[in-house]
C-alpha cells in the first residue's frame, strides 16, 4: 500500500467544493494507493455539518482517512485581498502540524485531480529543496523582481510538495510567518517565494493547470517558452491537477467548467435542484451580468495577449 499523504485548508463557504475535489481525488486513485487526509481549518470555520458531509465520501470510497486540525485564530491579522480568505496562509504551519511524514503534499480545494499522485509524491526527489511547485506565467513581472524573485522561476501555491525536515530544520514556517503583516499582492505566496528563493524544485504544469496557464498555453504557447518545455506545455494542457484558479465552475463560465460538473455529477453530493439552476443561470443571463461583463468580453483574448507582451508587468 503507497501512503500519501495531503492536506488542505479551507472553510465552511467552500465545503461542498472541497468534496468534489476530494471526491476526485479518491476516484482517480490506484488500487494501492491510501490518502491520509489533513484538513487544517480555524476556530468555528468548519462546523459538525461540514465535518460530517466531508466523512459522508466513506460511502462511496475506500484507502482514506480524514484529520481535522484546529489551529484557532492564529491568522486573524494578516492581510487579504481580492476577496481571497485567510484560510490560504495556513499552509504556512504545515511543517509544525505534520510530524509523522518525511513529505506532504499541499493542494487548494479549488481543483479537480484526474489521476492519481504516488508517482508525483514518491518520485520526487526533495533533497536540498523546501518544496516542489509549478511556475506561475503570467504575472506582474515588474512586481516579482522587486520582491528580489525571479519572474520565470516563480512558484504557484495551488499544489506544493514539502520537505518537512528541512523546513523545520532552517524554521521556514516562523521566516514566512514574519511576513504575514506584509501587503504582498500575491499574498501568501509571495512570501513562500521570498523566503524559499532558490530552494524550490519545479515539476510539471500537469501537477497545477491554472485557468491562467491553460489560456495562455491555448492561445500562444510560445510566449511561456521561458517557463516550461514544449514538452511541460502539452503535460499542462493534459493535466493531473487541474487548477480553477480566478472564477470558480460552480459559480460561473470558466475554462474546462465541464470537467468540474462532470465530477461533481459523478458524485453522491449531487443535486439536481442546484444543477439546474446554475445552467439556468448561463443560459438566461441577467442584464445586470451582461453590462458587467460587456467590457472584458471586448477585450478578446488576441488583444490581451498582444497587450502583456507590450506591457509585461
Amino acid at each position: 500500500m503507497n501512503m500519501v499523504p495531503i492536506v488542505f485548508s479551507f472553510n465552511h463557504f467552500v465545503t461542498m467544493p472541497a468534496c468534489i475535489c476530494l471526491h476526485s481525488l479518491l476516484l482517480n486513485s490506484n488500487k494501492d494507493t491510501y490518502y491520509d487526509i489533513f484538513i487544517i481549518h480555524g476556530e468555528d470555520e468548519l462546523m459538525d455539518d461540514d465535518k460530517k458531509q466531508l466523512r459522508s465520501l466513506e460511502k462511496s470510497h475506500k484507502r482514506f482517512e480524514i484529520t481535522f486540525i484546529n489551529i484557532g485564530n492564529k491568522f486573524d491579522n494578516v492581510y487579504t485581498a481580492r476577496g481571497v480568505p485567510k484560510v490560504t496562509y495556513y499552509r504556512i504551519l504545515i511543517p509544525d502540524l505534520i510530524t509523522k511524514y518525511e513529505k506532504v503534499i499541499f493542494a487548494d480545494v479549488d481543483i479537480i485531480f484526474t489521476g492519481d499522485l504516488s508517482s508525483i509524491y514518491f518520485d520526487t526527489n526533495l533533497k536540498d529543496y523546501y518544496l516542489a511547485a509549478v511556475k506561475t506565467p503570467g504575472l506582474k513581472r515588474k512586481y516579482v523582481k522587486s520582491l528580489g524573485c525571479d519572474p520565470d522561476n516563480y512558484s504557484s501555491g495551488g499544489f506544493q510538495i514539502y520537505n518537512l525536515p528541512l523546513c523545520r530544520e532552517h524554521n521556514v514556517s516562523k521566516k514566512q510567518l514574519d511576513l504575514c503583516g506584509n501587503e504582498y499582492f500575491y499574498l501568501d505566496q509571495d512570501i513562500t517565494n521570498i523566503v524559499c528563493k532558490g530552494k524550490i524544485k519545479f515539476i510539471s504544469p500537469a501537477y497545477n493547470s491554472t485557468q491562467t496557464f491553460y489560456s495562455i498555453a491555448s492561445n500562444d504557447k510560445n510566449s511561456i517558452l521561458n517557463n516550461y518545455s514544449e514538452k511541460e506545455i502539452y503535460e499542462g494542457l493534459n493535466p493531473i491537477v487541474i487548477h480553477y484558479n480566478g472564477l470558480n465552475p460552480w459559480q460561473g463560465l470558466c475554462f474546462r467548467h465541464d470537467l468540474w460538473w462532470e465530477t461533481y455529477r459523478s458524485s453522491i453530493f449531487f443535486d439536481e435542484v442546484f444543477y439546474f439552476s446554475h445552467f439556468n443561470k448561463i443560459l438566461n443571463p441577467s442584464w445586470k451580468f451582461l453590462i458587467q461583463k460587456l467590457p472584458k468580453s471586448l477585450l478578446n483574448n488576441k488583444f490581451k495577449l498582444f497587450y502583456r507582451k507590450i506591457f509585461p508587468w
